[in-house]
């Protein structure tokens, strides 16, 4: 699916759950209009079924009665119709409280009420059944009386409960709505608001889920970018996601192939380079020191002079060609170390008179600053001293004319050693001071001195097959200050508090 699809399915899904929450919405409103529809229609209908009900039964009552008086045969008839119809119409009033919406108690009032009726409308039918009246005038003058008071006296508390029954109606009609109106309300709120907390909760996962399948494939590329910049040409990109993210990926692993080769090869004709140039050079150094030593013959003061600076310059380029060596040897894993206890004093010291040459030029003043003991840890001599020299190196190519630079070294924690190389140079960026330990990067900031920009990278690499890490802050009062940070034995942990 590419990432247009996922964009446009992500939002139809959001869509379609606001249409959802819009029809919970509209559920709730209807609720309300069915509600306030039976309140003000049911229960006004209710009351005048009621008081209908009350002229039939009374004028039901009077057919009866004509009944006795006449006799008729139609007349009769018509009062069982209206008995009838009486009958099928009493039913009619319970429909209001069949709605589920309908207030509970009210309903059962309600089936109170027309429990009540059931029962007196019993009574009624079997007190309005005409008795067997005598022959005799006033006998039966009397008896039609007493059945006419019996009667009269069972269909009083029908018409009192079909009052009752209107009564409630009324009432309800008048106060219902309030109660209906906010429960049903009630109802409708929570209703919409679960509605709207689903319909959040899923959108938002839409959300997050389109996001994250657009995001996680290009953050891929971000970190390998990231990574390439910083050197590590062996980083790959997972083609994983979209079909454009997966193009973009393999593309952009094409390109970390490329640089990687180049950057191989560029290794394999630095190192050749310079291991064909190793001899040369080392047989123009020893000629120029015989010529120095006067076994040709005496030379002039102008010849000694040229040629001191000429094997100043070869011993320089000499020292060139053994960090590009040492380097290829570090990238290839071929750095063996020979671990034997030393001293970080002495290698300082070693280091500081190696460089001798161009501190004198530049009337620097370099103190090395231990207590006994102190620097005494495992390693491997040589690298070491080449980590400190490099170091030392650089402090003398940034150090003003007439500076001083302070070697320290000091115990940190119980198993650990630290040793600083400040300077008075015109220090690092904090935008740099990470990106100067990478092979052939030279600062832009101060002036910078000679050299090929790997001295630092090849120190770093040397301090961390040791085990430590090598890295560089700002002098207290300007300048800058590195600290190398050793274990004293590779069985020790680096102790970094």
């Amino acid at each position: 699916m590419t990432l247009a699809t996922r964009i446009t399915a992500g939002n139809l899904t959001v869509v379609a759950i606001l249409l959802g929450l819009a029809g919970y919405f509209l559920r709730g409103l209807e609720e309300l209009g069915r509600v306030q529809k039976q309140t003000t229609e049911s229960m006004p209908l209710v009351a005048t079924g009621a008081q209908s009900l009350q002229l039939e039964v009374r004028e039901w009552l009077d057919f009866v009665k004509r009944g006795i008086l006449f006799g008729a045969a139609d007349h009769a008839e018509r009062t069982r119709q209206r008995e009838e119809e009486i009958r099928q119409a009493l039913p009619t009033l319970r429909r209001p409280i069949d709605d589920p919406a309908f207030d509970p108690q009210s309903a059962q009032d309600f089936v109170e009420l027309l429990k009540v009726l059931a029962d007196r409308w019993r009574i009624l039918e079997k007190a309005a059944d005409l008795p067997e009246l005598p022959t005799e005038e006033k006998a039966r003058e009397r008896q039609r009386l007493a059945w006419e008071a019996e009667l009269a006296a069972a269909a009083e508390p029908v018409q009192q409960t079909l009052g009752d029954i209107a009564h409630l109606a009324r009432e309800l009609a008048r106060r219902g709505p309030e109660k209906r109106f906010e429960r049903a309300q009630r109802r409708a709120i929570r209703t919409s608001l679960w509605a709207a907390v689903i319909a959040a909760v899923l959108a938002l996962a839409v959300a997050l889920g389109v996001l994250r399948s657009a995001t996680k494939p290009l953050q891929r590329l971000a970190r390998g970018t990231r990574a390439i910049a910083s050197g590590d040409l062996s980083y790959r990109v997972e083609p994983e996601g979209s079909p454009e993210v997966r193009g973009l990926a393999r593309d952009f692993n094409a390109m970390a192939d490329r640089l990687y080769e180049l950057d191989r090869l560029k290794s394999d004709f630095v190192s050749s380079v310079s291991h064909d140039l190793k001899a040369p050079l080392a047989s123009i150094a020893e000629t120029t020191s015989l010529m120095l030593e006067g076994l040709p013959g005496p030379l002039t003061p102008k010849q000694t002079r040229l040629l001191s600076l000429n094997l100043e310059s070869a011993r320089r380029l000499g020292q060139m060609i053994e960090n590009l060596l040492d380097l290829s040897r570090i990238e290839a894993g071929a750095l063996a170390l020979q671990f034997t206890r030393l001293d970080l004093a002495q290698l300082a010291g070693q280091a500081v008179d190696q460089l001798r040459g161009l501190i004198d030029k530049k009337g620097l003043t370099v103190s090395v600053d231990g207590a006994p003991d102190t620097g005494v840890l495992e390693g491997d001599a040589a690298a070491l001293r080449r980590a400190l020299g490099n170091l030392v190196a650089n402090a003398v190519s940034f150090s003003p004319t007439g500076g001083q630079i302070e070697i320290q070294i000091r115990p940190r924690a119980r198993e650990s050693v630290e040793i600083l190389v400040a300077d008075q140079g015109p220090g690092v960026p904090d935008s740099e001071k990470e990106r100067i330990f990478q092979r052939f990067y030279r600062s832009q900031h101060g002036a910078r001195g000679p050299g090929t920009g790997i001295g630092l990278a090849i120190a770093r690499a040397i301090v961390e097959a040791h085990g430590g890490v090598l890295w560089v802050r700002d002098g207290v009062t300007g300048g800058s200050v590195f600290s190398c940070l050793l274990p004293r034995s590779r069985r020790a942990p680096l102790e970094l508090s």
